[in-house]
């Protein structure tokens, strides 16, 4: 008796140890998928800025930059917590401007800067247009309150009314928030099919966030 006993609780005990390991390699192979993920983007982005030609600036000059390199920096960039990303995603042109394409929007970093803004530098591929474009920044890019109302960007730079075809369109939104906000929610995309992201200015990481 006391040996089938013990014989049961050394079967428990491997069979936690063997549930626990299936959870942690279930967990990695998860954290594999994201970066794996990560690198596809950035190769897609890459490829897309390969194909595109001279980037059309939001001011319509282009700024200031180290031209014996090619450097495209701004003269003057956004101070604070920079997140860079490898975020992609397509979305369908205006219908202000016919025929509505495919158009790729591809998200540089997010930055909080110490009076709580957050701007959000993105680009636009317009590889598959034919002929000029229009997109509504609005709708793509908004700030989630898992508790309240969402907010839309407070002010949106760039040109994005008449976008030209076979091009790359820099941008930026920029969101009002409290200065002492770590993290914020951000939606990727329109609504109906927009992935969002949590960004977390404290650690300066950013993940995707599920929300149903």
């Amino acid at each position: 008796m006391g040996d089938s006993r013990g014989a049961y609780i050394t079967v428990f005990i491997i069979a936690l140890f063997t549930l626990g390991g299936f959870f942690l390699t279930f967990d990695s192979l998860g954290d594999m998928r994201n970066e794996v993920r990560d690198i596809r983007t950035s190769v897609e982005l890459l490829s897309r800025a390969e194909e595109a030609p001279e980037p059309v600036y939001p001011s319509g000059e282009e700024p200031a930059g180290d031209s014996e390199n090619g450097s495209q920096e701004p003269s003057n960039p956004v101070q604070g917590i920079s997140i860079p990303t490898a975020i992609l995603f397509d979305t369908t042109s205006s219908p202000a401007l016919q025929p509505q394409v495919r158009l790729s929007v591809g998200i540089e970093n997010v930055v909080k800067t110490p009076d709580g803004t957050v701007v959000v530098n993105f680009r636009i591929y317009t590889s598959k247009a034919s002929g000029y474009t229009a997109l509504n920044i609005s709708d793509i890019f908004q700030v989630i309150f898992l508790d309240g109302e969402d907010m839309r960007p407070s002010s949106v730079t760039g040109s994005f009314q008449s976008i030209p075809p076979k091009s790359m369109v820099l941008g930026s939104v920029e969101f009002s928030l409290s200065p002492d906000a770590d993290s914020v929610i951000l939606q990727a995309g329109p609504l109906e099919s927009a992935r969002f992201y949590t960004f977390d200015f404290s650690r300066e990481t950013y993940k995707e966030t599920p929300l149903g």
